[in-house]
């Protein structure tokens, strides 16, 4: 299926100043992205390796209601084995993004039939670190409740 949106590559107000969606802020990101226009909220979307290669990620960052686009693939670092172990979460050299992820709970589902396999764990858990906005404001990150997952599949 063709889609005409165009990517967020720079923060953008969710609303206009009568409340109304911005038009601006449609474009294919993730949608909880802009699910609040309420000042003081924040948030972050981080995506995984199913972009990786691509030219593309699903990384922003939503402070008082702008968007930060962070353009840059992220290295998640976990023990599969081990999914309530710390993860991190960082962007290399390009110093927007330096999270660590500690799960306190997971939600493994492992399935197997054949050639078509599931290895999925969902955790839930906390952030903490820094994320730096396009204009160059580091924002420290305590306690961010969140998630994060690793899925493989096989079909």
């Amino acid at each position: 299926m063709a889609t005409h949106a165009r990517e967020i590559t720079r923060p953008v107000g969710l609303c206009l100043p009568d409340g109304r969606l911005d038009p601006a802020a449609i474009g294919w990101s993730r949608r909880p992205l802009r699910r609040s226009a309420i000042p003081g909220w924040g948030g972050i979307q981080l995506g995984g390796e199913w972009t990786r290669g691509t030219g593309s990620t699903e990384n922003a960052l939503c402070v008082d209601g702008s968007i930060t686009k962070t353009g840059t693939e992220l290295d998640w670092r976990f023990a599969p084995d081990d999914p309530l172990a710390s993860w991190t979460v960082h962007d290399g050299r390009a110093g927007q993004v330096d999270l660590r992820f500690t799960p306190f709970h997971v939600r493994r589902v492992r399935m197997g039939a054949g050639p078509v396999g599931n290895r999925t764990d969902q955790c839930v858990g906390h952030y903490a670190g820094t994320v730096r906005e396009d204009g160059g404001r580091r924002i420290a990150v305590g306690g961010l409740l969140g998630w994060a997952e690793n899925v493989r599949m096989r079909w």
